[in-house]
């Protein structure tokens, strides 16, 4: 992590098309600048422990220089100002003399734990200027990250927990607990890991029993005894996640144990008793259920964090890594990275709540290619090589993606 080619910002790049080779240093290049110059101007960065930070900062890329250090907000604030970056990021680590190098002679002292979960573009119908379905599955994963592990299993502080939005289609959760700050990478890893669902023994949730004198049964048999309402952790969520199917509509209840394994008779079965089997599983008796292991695994596959999105194992994992800082313009969109308190994050939009840039005023701008998507409460479509009429936030969007050009 010596050199800013290595450095991870934590935010995937932008599914762009190809810009002008004169872009760079185009009056769209300028425009850009000079509106995050004024965002800069009357927004305050706000960085805890300013001068024990690493920052890395980006114009082109992600990050094309580190081992930046500053010695209060002010001279921090004045960089922004002066040097306008698309891209600010800061060290989740806290050093003794960030601007040293290498890395070796900064002298860790500690770091935030911080996890980082970013949409994968890998779907069907992804919009590649601002995609509904990227936004929801990651926010969803990060509510998942926060109530069933961070808080509920770790017991973790939500005075100590932050969410920011990355200014893209990620998420970034900080953990400032000093109790946490030293924990070594290898113990980041098992949390990551823990969270995934990776790695985890599901058979050992489930014992077999064997039982003599059972009412209207004149022989042993074999008992298979597993999560209850009184379990907690992966048990509890076992539990919770065959519930939540037994209470699905018949179709969509026969499509889920049939992808489990079980014939479509087994599964109609199952379906026409599912009050008496939620209440058995829920005592823990798991015999109610045909070869519960189908069942099990069927759940296991889906009930981690991070399935349909990516939980970055590395940038927990690898405390020199650069993360983007709250409250900064993301050079692919020119939204902004946005801390969000927890009552705000199930509705959370960033384009309607994470905004740099005004709706009331407008650009003319030429699409490189046909788009059609929604932004702030409103669709939008434009044509290829057609003069458009938009926001000044819907055009910050284009330009910073390099998918349209300024009349």
């Amino acid at each position: 992590m010596d050199s800013a080619a290595t450095a991870k910002d934590s935010v995937a790049p932008a599914d762009a098309t190809t810009a002008p080779k004169d872009f760079e240093r185009s009056k769209e290049h300028d425009f850009i600048g000079r509106h995050f110059q004024q965002f800069y101007k009357t927004h305050q960065v706000t960085v805890p422990s300013v001068s024990m930070r690493e920052f890395g900062f980006g114009y082109e890329k992600k990050i094309d220089l580190r081992h930046k250090a500053f010695q209060s907000q002010k001279e921090l604030q004045e960089y922004f100002i002066s040097k306008v970056p698309l891209y600010a990021s800061y060290s989740a680590a806290f050093y003794e003399y960030p601007a040293a190098r290498p890395m070796s002679a900064k002298n860790f002292l500690k770091a935030e734990l911080i996890f980082d979960l970013d949409a994968s573009p890998d779907h069907e119908g992804h919009n590649p200027v601002m995609c509904s379905h990227c936004q929801e599955s990651v926010r969803a994963d990060v509510i998942r990250l926060l109530e069933d592990f961070l808080f509920a299993d770790f017991g973790f502080s939500k005075d100590e927990t932050t969410v920011n939005f990355s200014g893209s289609k990620g998420y970034h959760v900080h953990v400032a607990s000093e109790s946490l700050m030293q924990l070594s990478s290898t113990q980041r890893d098992q949390l990551v890991e823990y969270c995934a669902g990776m790695n985890v023994d599901f058979a050992r949730f489930f014992n077999s029993e064997k039982h003599k004198n059972l009412p209207m049964v004149d022989r042993q048999v074999e008992v298979i005894v597993g999560p209850s309402t009184a379990s907690k952790g992966w048990a509890k969520r076992i539990l919770d996640r065959a519930l939540a199917i037994l209470v699905l509509p018949q179709d969509e209840f026969i499509a889920k144990f049939r992808k489990a394994g079980y014939t479509k008779k087994q599964a109609e079965a199952i379906f026409a008793n599912k009050d008496y089997v939620a209440s058995q599983l829920s005592s823990g008796r798991w015999s109610a259920i045909e070869k519960p292991d189908l069942l099990v695994a069927e759940i296991a596959s889906t009930a981690g964090v991070g399935r349909n999105v990516s939980l970055d194992r590395a940038v927990t994992t690898d405390m020199s890594r650069l993360i983007r800082i709250p409250n900064t313009l993301h050079g692919d969109t020119g939204i902004v990275a946005k801390t969000i308190p927890f009552s705000e994050l199930s509705s959370f939009d960033p384009t309607n709540s994470a905004l740099a840039f005004d709706l009331s005023k407008t650009e003319n701008v030429v699409a490189l290619d046909h788009y059609d998507f929604f932004f702030a409460g409103s669709s939008h479509v434009l044509e290829k090589d057609r003069i458009a009429e938009v926001p000044l936030a819907v055009a910050m969007l284009l330009l910073c993606k390099k998918k349209a050009l300024l009349l």
